[in-house]
Parts: structure tokens; C-alpha cells; sequence
């Protein structure tokens, strides 16, 4: 389920994301829950075993609109046993009572981007929280009571030495999350962090440390008993995600929103 809404927009993002215009979510809602309902009776019978609410950031838009949305879904599809709804966040939203909120209605693992425990560098990708805050929120989503949480991170960033990427995959294990996905920095043309790179304003990453940064973290994660199950992603034991297994896999995936990619029947449509 794609969320386009953002109080921001990070340097180097290239998705079908917006800052600035909440005037459009309800009304965005509104043709979800008719996308949702359509698709229905499409797939008639089709049962789900994970939803994901992507982004943009879900986490922004109000909690109420992802309870109409999991309401509609549950009331057009099946659910399997056991059904695995993650939702992405940043960590400035994370906020007691909205995700107490959203555990109640079913969220039950949040997949929280937090790039880097380097505040330099995510001052540098225009990020708008710091390190201390992505700890917070962390700690704050166990206290609430969610059991599965993974983090983002990113590496291959310019300025990026191994020596802080060694500090970030440290701090992340220390935390113990459930799950690990990480990302090298693809540099998008159009996006400011690609005009900053061209004009020399910033360096351009290096290829190479990239490289070592993978084979740096196979390492440290290994050695915290998270097994890696794909290209980016770690779990520890039985938390591999659900939904990434299915597009890894060449599984079915009905895509919803602005931004949606879709596989289904063979077809794969956006």
C-alpha cells in the first residue's frame, strides 16, 4: 500500500513521494478504499498473508486513515493465520499514543528508516531526525509493545569512511532488532543529492568502499546471529519478512496506490 505523503523529501530520494500537499490525503484515501474494493472483486476469494505500507511515509499521515484502509482490506480479502502487517516510519514520528494506536488496529512490524547513526551524514541526506532520536524511537516501539522491528540503514554514501560505518552497524546490532535491511546509496538523476554531487559540491561515493561495507557488515552481522536471507536483508532466527520473501521469491503482489508495482498472474503492472 503506497503512501505518498512526506513532511519532507530526503536529498537523494527518487520516489513517487510529496512534501506539502496533505491538502490531497483524504481524498487520496478515499480512492484507495475504492482501489481496494475494485481489486476485490477482481481477485475474488484471494487470500493475503502480509500487507506492507510503504512510502513516502506512512508514519505521517494520520492513524485513523490506516485503520480504514486495513478495515477495507480485511473486509475484501481473506486473511491468512498469523498475517504479517509491517508499516515504514521515520523515527521523528514515532509517537506514544499514535503507535500504541496503531498496534491496537493490527500493525504488528514496524520497518523504521533510520540510514545512519552518523549525525553528519544525515544532516548531509537531509534527513530530519538525529541519532539520538532513531535510539528513542526505538526504544520507545519496544516500550509500546511492538515484537517485531526492523531497521534501515545505508552505506555508500559520500563521506561515508569505513570506520563510521563500522559505528552505525555496532550501535544497530546493540539495539537487537529483530531484523536488518541495508541499502548502498543509488544516485538518482534529478534528485538534489545528484546536483550536489555534479556541481562538486559534495564527492561522489565511492564504489569500491561500498564494497568493503557489504563485506564489513556480512561480517559483524554474522557474528550477532542475524542470518542473511537476501541480497539486503538480515533477520534473527524466524523474523525473515514475510512480504520481501514474496518478491524475492517471484510470488504474487497486488500493489495499491500512486506509486504501487503490481505481479499478479504473470503480469507485472504499475
Amino acid at each position: 500500500v503506497h503512501i505518498p505523503f512526506c513532511q519532507s523529501k530526503c536529498f537523494y530520494c527518487d520516489f513517487n513521494t510529496y512534501a506539502n500537499i496533505d491538502h490531497q490525503i483524504d481524498d487520496y484515501i478515499k480512492s484507495l478504499l475504492s482501489e481496494i474494493s475494485i481489486w476485490s472483486k477482481i481477485l475474488k476469494g484471494s487470500s493475503i498473508k502480509s500487507i506492507f505500507f510503504g512510502g513516502g511515509t506512512p508514519s505521517y499521515i494520520n492513524q485513523k486513515y490506516i485503520e480504514k484502509i486495513l478495515n477495507s482490506i480485511k473486509k475484501n480479502f481473506i486473511f491468512n493465520n498469523n498475517i504479517e502487517i509491517t508499516l515504514e516510519t521515520n523515527p521523528n514520528d514515532v509517537k506514544k499514543n499514535k503507535f500504541k494506536d496503531l498496534l491496537t488496529i493490527g500493525i504488528n512490524r514496524i520497518s523504521m528508516g533510520v540510514q545512519s547513526f552518523d549525525d553528519y551524514l544525515l544532516r548531509m541526506l537531509g534527513r530530519r531526525h538525529d541519532s539520538k532520536e532513531a535510539e528513542n524511537s526505538y526504544k520507545l516501539l519496544r516500550e509500546i509493545g511492538f515484537k517485531n522491528l526492523s531497521i534501515d540503514l545505508m552505506y555508500g554514501l559520500p563521506y561515508q569512511s569505513i570506520t563510521s560505518w563500522n559505528k552505525t552497524l555496532k550501535k544497530s546490532v546493540q539495539l537487537d532488532p529483530d531484523h536488518i535491511s541495508l541499502y548502498s546509496l543509488q544516485v538518482e538523476k534529478g534528485t538534489p543529492l545528484n546536483n550536489k554531487i555534479t556541481s562538486g559540491e559534495y564527492e561522489m561515493p565511492n564504489d569500491d568502499n561500498a564494497a568493503d561495507m557489504y563485506e564489513l557488515a556480512e561480517k559483524i552481522l554474522a557474528e550477532n546471529k542475524f542470518s542473511q536471507y537476501e541480497i539486503s536483508n538480515w533477520s534473527k532466527k524466524s523474523y525473515e519478512c514475510t512480504h520481501n520473501i514474496i518478491y524475492w521469491k517471484n510470488n504474487y503482489y497486488l500493489g495499491l496506490g500512486a506509486g504501487a508495482h503490481s505481479h499478479v498472474n504473470n503480469i507485472r503492472f504499475s
